[in-house]
């Protein structure tokens, strides 16, 4: 039975596994995220977790941790210190995250910042300095997931070189009361919990992303809050109309609400002649599916494009995203601890990623400002450039 056994899968079960530390504060451990360590697919293994707030046994069940796993209420800065771990995964609140992170990076270690909210972009400059002092690799969990999606949808839809360049993207995203808890909002949204913060962040990621695939070198310009309404009593933005330029002609614009009518989510993408649309991008769809829309547009005189036909593309889940996200990690976290942030095929995609964590933070922060001043406010280009 050895003899015949597939040589690739022996040489996979020899792969060290990359060793991850967990520490949560204040914030609820995000089963599926942990529970996917356990995946064979994901390459990983817990070795550590510090609860800050409670003993941390429970999760051992719970969580799927291994037997073996050390975990205790509190020392951090031990588990830092231990040798056990290759990466720290951070569960804090938004503004306690830079205290845990740069210790992290300090320690010579790879962090995966949980962020629900998104971190500021001045923080995340500061983390990111340190990360590229250090050689080591820093990114979020929402990018891993929503590139995920990007790339299958490019690879389902936007592969045929007759769909042409994308022009625009359109999106509706409107939250039905029931299910904004997915998203961490309560209702009424409190401080942090407006759909710009929680809703546009997700159009402008996808975007970002699929713009640098599909349109080599596009970074956003400006962005703007043309709408918004607020909530009676905590003043909060519960709907917005929103629009992002970026360069090569290119617009995103989103009209993001709160609302008491059945959640929808459509994502149409635009080129010239054709359009695709990409549903349950937020919140995923229960069966694991991927379910896209392609159509064919023919212009009509005196009014806007006719849909002439339509194809529909299911595409089951695979392994789940949460699995792939380790996965990714690991192999983005290799590559910049042996090349370091210099600018070479092995670490492309690390700083691709990156610089879209940039342009995302950029957009929330011009959106966040124009909010305030209803104006259009403008992105440096520069700014959006992951010096190495």
């Amino acid at each position: 039975m050895k003899d015949n056994a597939n040589p690739q899968m022996a040489s996979l079960s020899d792969v060290k596994p990359f060793r991850i530390g967990i520490v949560v504060k204040d914030r609820t451990l995000p089963a599926a995220s942990v529970r996917a360590i356990a995946s064979p697919i994901s390459n990983a293994i817990v070795t550590y977790v510090v609860s800050i707030d409670e003993d941390p046994e429970p999760w051992r069940d719970s969580h799927g941790i291994p037997p073996t796993a050390i975990l205790t209420r509190g020392g951090y800065t031990e588990m830092l210190q231990s040798n056990e771990v290759d990466a720290v995964y951070i569960v804090v609140p938004t503004l306690q995250q830079t205290e845990f992170v740069l210790p992290a990076l300090q320690a010579s270690l790879h962090v995966l910042l949980d962020d629900p909210i998104s971190t500021y972009i001045d923080d995340f400059r500061i983390q990111l300095l340190n990360a590229k002092q250090y050689q080591r690799f820093l990114q979020f969990p929402t990018m891993f997931q929503n590139q995920h999606r990007v790339q299958t949808f490019l690879d389902c839809v936007l592969y045929e070189e007759d769909f042409g360049k994308i022009e625009s993207i359109d999106v509706l995203l409107s939250i039905h009361m029931d299910d904004v808890g997915v998203l961490g909002v309560q209702d009424p949204p409190q401080e942090g919990q407006c759909v710009i913060r929680r809703l546009a962040r997700s159009c402008a990621l996808l975007a970002a992303l699929m713009f640098l695939r599909a349109r080599k070198g596009v970074r956003p310009t400006a962005a703007q809050v043309q709408k918004v309404e607020r909530h009676p009593v905590t003043g909060q933005a519960t709907a917005a109309t929103c629009r992002v330029w970026f360069t090569d002609d290119v617009t995103l614009d989103c009209r993001l609400a709160y609302s008491h009518t059945p959640t929808r989510q459509i994502m149409e993408v635009r080129s010239k002649n054709r359009y695709a649309t990409l549903n349950d991008f937020v919140i995923p769809h229960p069966d694991g599916l991927a379910n896209y829309r392609v159509y064919d547009r023919t212009p009509q005189n005196g009014k806007d494009f006719d849909m002439m036909r339509g194809e529909a593309i299911d595409v089951p889940g695979g392994p789940s995203a949460a699995v792939m996200m380790w996965r990714r990690f690991r192999t983005l976290c290799q590559s910049i601890q042996k090349h370091g942030w210099t600018d070479c095929p092995a670490t492309h995609l690390a700083r691709e990623i990156t610089s879209v964590s940039l342009q995302t933070k950029l957009i929330l922060k011009a959106l966040k400002e124009s909010e305030r001043s209803k104006d259009k406010v403008s992105i440096a280009l520069d700014a959006c450039d992951v010096h190495c």
